[in-house]
């Protein structure tokens, strides 16, 4: 590990700043207002907090990713100023995001590689090293597999490995155990502990509170972009004994005291329909599917260890074609619209009425640099009638009914993962389609978000509509009012 011990962050600040509805006039939105915290050699810290309180702005001002308009970083005592990712990760300081930005054409190895100084590279040297890390951190992914093949787990281990090979005092994990395995998050997180035993400072960002409770040294809570609470636990003293309880721990994430009320529909359904999948698959690669998703009900296929279930949102998303079956919307009208494997495609779901909500939030369901007005453009292209101020409205009105408090203008690169993940289904709610199919949708998303999600879907499959969840996370799927069936992918079975 690296030899620096303590990180300082004070008085931490970042607003960030968007046109506002006037010409010539600014928005204002305070990320950070005076953080000040440390972060130290030998301690998993954990941050927690609703989404937008602050943690991705805080982290990203420490990785380099973004600058803060006010306050001081300092290592071991040193001021150091970042212009970019590059030189904090040159001062020790690695981040591992919850979507990482690999090169989905080159290895493992290779996108290990990439990065590495020098103009020589000693790569069966490196190749060795790499080997070794996986080893130690006891990661499952190959390193000669192409990235753009593997799996959300895989692509966590790969970016995990990428960081690591850069011999950093300082990592940051972004909701490292939401995308792995249920068979493979302990091992994992002993992994973490491990590293940090051996001097590693490890900064995890987490909405799981069981991951933060049992491994976190110490845990600081974020809310509307300041510390509201921060407690020691570990090796150090005892969570309980301290007095943060779980309960109380729940109190200081979620101060509301319920869900807000989800608003009536913006416009009525096209009329109940079912969704038929009919031995939709890849031989030799996932199993064929056939299910049946009734109107009015909500549907969970739960993704086992080696499944591949990330295949099968491609495959009934209509970014990866499948060799067999087919997908069809059957209206209780009579009228059916079927698409064939080899006819699939975003815009063919789209006609048929089916709408998709992808577990990348970040590149497929919309991009870092378009405005949330931009991400809710489709609900414009929808209702040609609509003029462009009363979209704006229109897209308010969306906004208030999730919860989410930002200007139309500000970009999706400066919102947290719970708020693109809350836009996005609105949108996807909004422009009312028959079946809707979302992949891993409480992601990212902190108790009261995932609550209001859980409500929104159940009043949508009230209304009508047939929804069906593909996701490999357990705690989606304890919610057993919320699915009338659940379906189990295996790696070569489907039941």
């Amino acid at each position: 590990m690296g030899t620096l011990s303590v990180a300082r962050l004070e008085d931490i600040r970042k607003v960030y700043r968007t046109p506002g509805d006037r010409a010539g006039t600014t928005r204002l939105f305070t990320a950070l207002d005076g953080v000040t915290l440390e972060f130290i050699s030998g301690e998993i810290h954990t941050l927690l907090g609703e989404n937008g309180a602050g943690k991705s702005s805080l982290v990203h001002v420490f990785s380099g990713l973004i600058s803060a308009d006010g306050g001081t970083i300092s290592l071991d005592g040193k001021p150091v100023r970042f212009r970019s990712p590059a030189d904090a990760l040159e001062a020790g300081i690695a981040m591992v995001h919850q979507r990482p930005l690999l090169s989905n054409r080159l290895t493992v190895l290779e996108n290990c590689l990439v990065g590495q100084p020098g103009f020589l590279l000693d790569r069966a040297g490196m190749t060795d090293r790499v080997q070794k890390l996986r080893r130690t951190w006891k990661l499952r992914v190959h390193l000669h597999s192409i990235t753009g093949e593997l799996t959300q787990a895989e692509r966590l281990e790969t970016a995990l490995l990428a960081a690591l090979c850069q011999d950093p005092s300082f990592l940051i994990l972004d909701e490292p155990t939401a995308v792995l395995p249920p068979d493979q998050r302990e091992e994992f997180m002993e992994a973490v502990r491990k590293a940090a035993a051996e001097g590693l400072s490890v900064i995890m960002i987490t909405h799981n509170l069981s991951d933060a409770l049992r491994w976190s040294d110490r845990i600081t809570i974020l809310s509307h972009g300041n510390i509201v609470h921060e407690a020691v636990s570990g090796p150090h003293t005892d969570l309980n004994r301290s007095g943060f309880s779980r309960s109380e721990l729940e109190g200081y994430l979620n101060p509301h005291t319920g869900v807000a009320t989800v608003a009536r529909e913006v416009c009525p359904l096209r009329g109940p329909a079912h969704l038929v999948i009919d031995n939709v698959g890849i031989p030799e690669q996932i199993p064929p599917i056939t299910l049946y998703v009734k109107a009015g009900s909500i549907t969970g296929i739960f993704g086992q260890p080696g499944s591949r279930i990330s295949l099968l949102e491609d495959l009934l998303s209509g970014m990866v074609q499948a060799h067999t079956g087919s997908l069809t919307v059957r209206h209780e009208t009579g009228r059916e619209i079927r698409l064939e494997a080899g006819t699939i495609t975003p815009r063919s779901l789209r006609n048929a009425g089916i709408g998709i909500v992808p577990s990348d939030r970040n590149f497929r369901a919309s991009h870092p640099l378009l405005t949330v007005s931009e991400i809710l453009s489709p609900c414009l292209i929808a209702d040609k009638t609509r003029g462009v101020p009363a979209h704006a409205d229109f897209c308010r009105k969306l906004l208030s009914e999730t919860a989410v408090e930002v200007p139309l203008n500000r970009k999706a690169a400066s919102l947290s993962g719970g708020q693109l993940q809350r836009i996005i289904l609105s949108r996807e709610l909004a422009l009312k389609p028959d079946i809707l199919i979302l992949a891993e949708p409480e992601w990212g998303l902190d108790l009261r978000s995932a609550a209001l999600l859980r409500e929104r879907l159940t009043h949508a499959a009230r209304s009508g509509m047939a929804i069906l969840i593909l996701t490999d996370t357990p705690e989606t799927m304890d919610n057993e009012n919320l699915f009338c069936e659940i379906h189990y992918l295996g790696k070569e079975s489907f039941t």
